[in-house]
């Protein structure tokens, strides 16, 4: 993608995100997202099919920007030891979470952006994998635990778009950590 096409594609999933702050997905046209994207209806068809499409597509974005700055958090992070670097990824999650709230806010309650919240959840399971933040227990065990804590960090999120802070849960995740691992890094 040209980065013409790109801005085009961020106007237009700006627009969706815009949009269904007001309203639900599949009441959104795309002749509004155009016009709140400050672009023709034809440019629009020329990037997505139609909104879901444009929800998909913006949500793996999304996404994919997510892990690919966490990835140079784990870059930077490198020469720690996996339990010290796990407060640095949190904390630049959840920093990520708060800069990009109006995505949270426009998808994550709406019936109709399922994809969103499945997607989310999909995404959240790979990134403790990929983070390690799961380190106690055979592969079996691990695997339940990830999705826990998976589990836990979509709570997180929901609590951090509402509240606007990440700290409380910080503390109680480092506290868990510490007295289920015996860790002494918190």
């Amino acid at each position: 993608m040209s980065q013409k096409q790109m801005e085009t594609f961020q106007k237009l999933f700006g627009a969706l995100v815009k949009l269904a702050q007001e309203k639900a997905i599949s009441e959104i046209r795309v002749v509004d997202i155009a016009k709140t994207a400050g672009v023709h209806r034809a440019t629009f068809y020329r990037h997505v099919e139609d909104a879901q499409d444009l929800l998909e597509r913006g949500t793996e974005y999304f996404w994919n920007d997510l892990l690919a700055s966490m990835e140079e958090v784990r870059v930077e992070t490198s020469g720690l030891h996996t339990h010290s670097a796990v407060p640095q990824y949190l904390q630049h999650f959840f920093r990520k979470i708060l800069e990009n709230s109006d995505v949270f806010k426009a998808f994550l309650y709406q019936e109709s952006s399922n994809y969103f919240q499945t997607h989310m959840r999909k995404r959240m399971v790979d990134f403790v994998a990929k983070y390690r933040l799961v380190y106690i227990g055979d592969e079996k065990h691990k695997h339940h635990l990830a999705a826990m804590i998976s589990a836990s960090l979509f709570a997180t999120i929901e609590f951090v778009v509402k509240h606007g802070s990440y700290e409380p849960y910080l503390s109680t995740y480092y506290s868990f950590v510490k007295r289920e691992n015996k860790l002494d890094y918190v």
